[in-house]
Parts: C-alpha cells; sequence; structure tokens
C-alpha cells in the first residue's frame, strides 16, 4: 500500500519549496504569548457578560410571569 520514499527533489524550484515549508514549519512553533493572555481575558469578561445577562433574563421572566399572574387574578375578581 505504501510506496518507498522518493528521492529528495533536484531542481531550483523544489528545493526553494522545501526551504519555504521548514521556514513556515519553524514560525508554526511560536506562540505570542502577549496575544494569548489577551484571548483569555476576553473569554473571561464575556463569561461574566454571559452569566450577568442569563440572570437579567431569569429575572425578568419571573417578574413578568408574577405580573401576568397578578393580573389574571385581578381579571376574575371583576363582574
Amino acid at each position: 500500500m505504501s510506496e518507498a520514499p522518493q528521492e529528495p527533489p533536484d531542481g531550483p524550484a523544489e528545493k526553494r519549496l522545501l526551504a519555504l515549508l521548514a521556514l513556515l514549519r519553524a514560525e508554526a512553533g511560536r506562540v505570542d504569548e502577549a496575544m494569548v493572555e489577551r484571548v483569555v481575558r476576553r473569554a473571561r469578561i464575556q463569561g461574566g457578560v454571559k452569566e450577568l445577562l442569563r440572570a437579567m433574563n431569569a429575572l425578568a421572566y419571573a417578574f413578568s410571569g408574577g405580573l401576568s399572574i397578578f393580573f389574571r387574578r385581578g381579571a376574575r375578581r371583576s363582574p
């Protein structure tokens, strides 16, 4: 199924391609710590905002439910 490994290319274009690929592999390993810190900080802030909005949504839902019960009872009492 697998073929024998091919000989390294001899042409200048192939050698240039291999050099560029090696350069890309070397750059891919570097990590910008400042960028990682900014991304993590923003993710934490967004998580906090999400939880705050969920709590506000639950409060608004409970308040609207209470109002609907209150006004339904009021409507039943009217003759």
